[in-house]
């Protein structure tokens, strides 16, 4: 028999980020402001935890890069590495976030690329 705690997404930590699961929870994300930049566009909602799930500050992020934005799957997971290495690196607030990089984001300085995500997380939240 199983429990309804056994069918819910599992959360991901990948170098202190927890990745954002599940196709309503990325519904629910994107209702939340937008902020956009040359190096990406990053949609923000305070962090709330799931129904039964205890309260711990975190912060949930989702890093979706389409086929449309990059043609070729080596320069999707480069951009994927990059923002979520510049993500790792930041304090951020608890939140639950979309990132959406742009092709610049292959060739910014890391310092920019940086830079620009802390600004939209202080616009954003």
């Amino acid at each position: 028999m199983t429990t309804p705690e056994a069918k819910k997404p599992k959360r991901r930590r990948s170098g202190g980020l927890t990745s954002l699961k599940g196709e309503r929870e990325f519904r629910q994300v994107r209702k939340g402001k937008t902020v956009r930049t040359r190096l990406f566009t990053l949609r923000a909602l305070p962090y709330r935890p799931r129904h039964g799930e205890a309260w711990k500050p975190m912060t949930v992020v989702g890093i979706v890069v389409s086929k449309k934005t990059l043609k070729l799957a080596v320069d999707r997971n480069r951009a994927r590495r990059r923002v979520r290495e510049a993500l790792r690196r930041l304090q951020l607030p608890a939140c639950r976030v979309i990132l959406q990089p742009t092709p610049d984001v292959l060739t910014a300085n890391f310092e920019e690329l940086r830079a620009q995500l802390r600004e939209a997380f202080d616009k954003a939240t």
